[in-house]
C-alpha cells in the first residue's frame, strides 16, 4: 500500500488483515460497491491476486478462508443457507491443474481438505455438468465476446498443464478441460458428503430448474 499512499485509507478500510498482510476485495470494491479505483492500482493488486500467487500460498490462504467461514457459522449457530458457486472444486483445480500443473495427488488433497473443513456444516454439493465438453466450449465461444474466448484459450494453453503438454488453440483448450473434468469426477467420487450429479447436457433450463427443486426438497 505504500506505493499508493493516496488510496491507503480506502484500501485499508475495505481490507482484512491476514498473516502479516492484507486481503483486499478489489473486484467487489469496484464492481459491486461502486468504489472508484484507478486501473493502474487494480492491475498492481491483481498481480498479487489470490489466484496469481504460488500454489502453496494459494492453498494456505484459501483453506484459511474456508476455516474462518466454518468457524463463524458454527459459532453463530445460524440456520441460514449459503450458496457458493465454482469455488469448491472448479477454482482449486483451475489453480492447481490448469495454472500450476501440480500433481494429481496435490490437487485431490486440496479439494478433500476443503471438504474436511466444511464437514461439520453438513454441506450439499450439486455438480452440474455436460457430457460433450467440446460442444459445450464451442457453444460458449459462439455466444460470448471474442475477447472472452481469446483470454480463456490463452489461460488454458499458455501455462500449467496446457503449456506442459504443448496444447494449442480451441482443441488444446478442450483437452485441458477434459483433463480437469476427469479429475473432478474422481474427486467427486472420493468426497464424503451429500452430493448430486446433475446432467445438463440438453441445456434445458426449465428441466434443470425442476431437477434442482427436487434435490433441494
Amino acid at each position: 500500500m505504500k506505493t499508493h499512499e493516496e488510496y491507503r485509507e480506502i484500501l485499508e478500510s475495505n481490507a482484512t488483515t491476514h498473516d502479516q498482510g492484507f486481503l483486499i476485495p478489489y473486484r467487489k470494491m469496484k464492481e459491486q460497491w461502486g468504489i472508484e479505483i484507478p486501473d493502474h492500482i487494480v492491475q498492481d493488486i491483481f498481480s498479487r491476486d489470490i489466484y496469481e500467487i504460488p500454489f502453496e500460498q494459494n492453498v494456505k490462504l484459501i483453506t484459511g478462508k474456508w476455516q474462518d467461514f466454518t468457524q463463524n457459522v458454527l459459532s453463530t449457530n445460524d440456520d441460514c443457507i449459503t450458496i457458493f458457486e465454482c469455488c469448491f472444486i472448479q477454482n482449486p483445480l483451475t489453480m492447481g491443474l490448469v495454472k500450476c500443473n501440480q500433481s494429481k495427488e496435490q490437487n485431490v488433497q486440496y479439494v478433500l481438505e476443503l471438504g474436511r473443513i466444511i464437514h461439520a456444516l453438513n454441506p450439499l454439493l450439486i455438480y452440474i455438468g455436460q457430457k460433450d465438453i467440446s460442444y459445450t466450449f464451442d457453444k460458449a465461444v459462439s455466444e460470448r465476446p471474442k475477447e472472452w474466448s481469446e483470454g480463456f484459450i490463452d489461460y488454458y494453453t499458455n501455462q500449467g498443464l496446457g503449456q506442459a503438454q504443448g496444447y494449442k488453440g480451441i482443441e488444446g483448450t478442450v483437452q485441458v478441460l477434459q483433463e480437469r473434468k476427469k479429475l473432478e469426477f474422481e474427486i467427486y467420487g472420493l468426497l464424503q458428503m451429500d452430493k448430486v450429479w446433475l446432467d445438463n447436457t440438453d441445456y434445458d433450463r426449465e428441466a434443470c430448474r425442476h431437477k434442482l427443486e427436487k434435490i433441494l426438497q
